[in-house]
């Protein structure tokens, strides 16, 4: 059986999510999955819809939720990008929904790591506590490094500390190697440079020497 996602660019509309089976509509009115969040963006308020990518295995499927969507979470790394859930999906007439979730506070250990320096960089960019401990050697003392950081310095952060669900608008884009991953900061994150909404795309590596990862490039797009 194969789970194909049919995704709208937009979370206000329902995806619709098809179980199929040699091409023939599954008969079962729930499935069960097991994988890892690549990114969850929803609405505001108690009854906010939202798409979830859950990679399962080679693929990465869109599944849409209403809230309240009953959460049995065993700690707060459950809430993070890149967290292990085990989903249900339901069947309505308008498609396929998340049902529940559980998540026993497992993470997928590499890709978490880069997360967690991403999110970590916007939570303190722009504060007293300075985050160039979280940005790599070669970059600090490369001429991009200097482009970017005048262009950011007029960077707005005040939508994102309130909507932005610290990191969690932080998508992953692509794990390249065991020790290099992309991610974006896309449009859930709110961003403003000079009052224009941008996109921060972030090259993070796995420091050899230290084991650590650090940020090597961030372009605004």
């Amino acid at each position: 059986m194969c789970l194909r996602a049919v995704a709208n660019n937009t979370i206000r509309r329902r995806v619709a999510i098809l179980l199929c089976a040699t091409g023939v509509l599954a008969p079962s009115q729930t499935e069960s999955l097991k994988g890892v969040v690549f990114s969850d963006h929803s609405g505001e308020g108690p009854h906010r819809t939202g798409v979830l990518q859950l990679a399962v295995g080679n693929e990465v499927h869109d599944l849409v939720y209403d809230e309240p969507v009953p959460r049995r979470f065993r700690n707060n790394v459950c809430w993070d990008i890149r967290a292990i859930w085990s989903v249900v999906v339901r069947r309505l007439d308008s498609g396929w929904e998340i049902s529940n979730v559980s998540c026993a506070g497992q993470v997928e250990e590499d890709a978490h790591g880069s997360w967690l320096v991403a999110r970590d960089y916007l939570q303190t960019a722009g504060s007293q506590t300075s985050p160039s401990s979280l940005l790599s050697l070669r970059w600090r003392s490369s001429a991009s490094f200097k482009d970017y950081a005048a262009k950011i310095e007029d960077l707005d952060l005040s939508n994102y500390r309130l909507h932005g669900r610290p990191g969690r608008c932080v998508d992953v884009l692509q794990i390249a190697r065991p020790d290099r991953t992309q991610l974006r900061a896309g449009g859930g994150c709110f961003l403003r440079i000079s009052g224009k909404a941008v996109d921060l795309l972030f090259s993070v590596v796995r420091n050899t020497q230290t084991g650590h990862w650090e940020i090597d490039e961030i372009k605004i797009e």
